[in-house]
């Protein structure tokens, strides 16, 4: 913790608690209330001073962790806000992509280009995912999304993720096969998608957050 910017971490508790009160406040409190059948006598029952105190104090270890990991990496802003927003999300973790091939590659200019792609889900519920991640695009309505097959899921996926690759690594640069490098440095630099990444062990993971 010697390297960890303690005012920092107190702006990040102070900033989580806030956007907590905001969300399960004016913004959707009443949402929330109805999902899970809490009416608003028994909201005013509690001991506010025990929540908000126990709230702030969850709030407070989460950025003290956040600071302490972030103390020991040599990170710039892009960075540390991909790790910020990992770990707030936390949970499901992205398809892994056990193969990728692109017929012909490298591709000339306006020359067809065919993808073929597989991967797997390590956490069993990528399909249900991406109907998730579809939405916000806005390119299809709930109900439209709710009745694909997952055979068309599936397809829109490779589709998806053979789309990000070629705007990605169609680079000369990647001329040998992909240069993870120069990958992301264009990434950092919002010339491409950043939602490719490696793990340790050379897995590639196409990343589903928006």
């Amino acid at each position: 913790m010697a390297n960890a910017n303690l005012l920092a971490i107190l702006v990040a508790a102070a900033s989580g608690f806030m956007v907590g009160g905001l969300w399960y406040g004016p913004l959707f409190g009443k949402a929330w209330q109805r999902e899970i059948g809490l009416s608003d006598d028994e909201i005013k029952s509690g001991n506010m001073a025990k929540i908000f105190g126990i709230t702030f104090l969850f709030s407070l270890l989460s950025a003290v962790f956040l600071g302490h990991l972030l103390s020991h990496f040599d990170t710039d802003f892009y960075r540390t806000m991909m790790i910020s927003t990992g770990i707030a999300i936390g949970g499901n973790r992205p398809p892994a992509v056990q193969s990728f091939s692109a017929t012909p590659y490298p591709a000339a200019p306006g020359q067809a280009v065919a993808f073929n792609a597989g991967a797997n889900d390590p956490d069993g519920d990528a399909l249900q995912e991406f109907r998730e991640w579809l939405k916000p695009w806005g390119a299809w309505d709930d109900a439209e999304i709710a009745a694909m097959s997952d055979e068309h899921l599936r397809a829109l996926c490779v589709q998806w993720i053979a789309s990000d690759w070629r705007e990605c690594f169609e680079w000369p640069e990647h001329a040998d096969g992909p240069d993870w490098a120069f990958y992301e440095s264009m990434a950092c630099e919002g010339t491409c998608p950043s939602s490719f990444y490696r793990d340790d062990t050379g897995r590639i993971f196409w990343d589903m957050t928006h």
